[in-house]
């Protein structure tokens, strides 16, 4: 027989130090502590930056930063935390080609979570200089609740100096830059 069940709230044992946990389904349980119910696959919490175009330019082969960072504190230390950003570089060809690498990277792990290699034109095309949008997703696994640091990062492609004379990496004023998060339960 089955049978409805309704209140108004669950309130779990003042004496258990440890989170309720309900199960709805089988199999599918919501649990939560301090006024707060989580489930598996829902967002917790989302959180975006902007930056402000501009002319900056870096004749780098080391990864370095292009300004576009993220910050977000987790608040359950097993979710996922997936990251999205929007950025536009111009290249400046080099000797042989006219290319870029990028990453996004966590920073405080260490951990690339999304990485374009020779991203731009294969020859040097007469000296044009490609704007080329750029725009992806990473999925990066918290494993405690200490804040993570999130950094669009460019280089010359492959390191090299050939690949590319100028990369500016703020293309260009006027224009805005974005990345999001969003942490999502497991």
């Amino acid at each position: 027989m089955a049978g409805t069940l309704s209140v108004q709230k669950i309130q779990g044992l003042a004496s258990s130090a440890a989170p309720t946990t309900v199960e709805i389904a089988s199999g599918h349980k919501l649990s939560g502590a301090a006024g707060s119910i989580v489930a598996p696959g829902h967002i917790i919490q989302c959180v975006n930056s902007t930056l402000a175009g501009g002319s900056d330019a870096s004749t780098t082969q080391s990864y370095i930063s292009t300004g576009n960072t993220l910050n977000i504190t987790p608040k359950q230390s097993n979710s996922k935390i997936r990251v999205s950003f929007s950025h536009v570089i111009r290249i400046t060809p080099g000797t042989n080609h006219t290319r870029a690498d990028v990453r996004l990277r966590e920073t405080t792990t260490n951990t690339t979570i999304l990485e374009y290699l020779y991203f731009g034109e294969e020859l040097t095309d007469g000296g044009k200089d490609p704007i080329l949008p750029i725009s992806g997703t990473g999925v990066f696994t918290t494993s405690n609740i200490s804040q993570k640091t999130f950094d669009l990062q460019f280089r010359k492609a492959n390191g090299e100096a050939n690949q590319a004379t100028n990369i500016y990496y703020k293309w260009y004023t006027g224009a805005t830059f974005t990345m999001d998060a969003m942490e999502i339960a497991q």
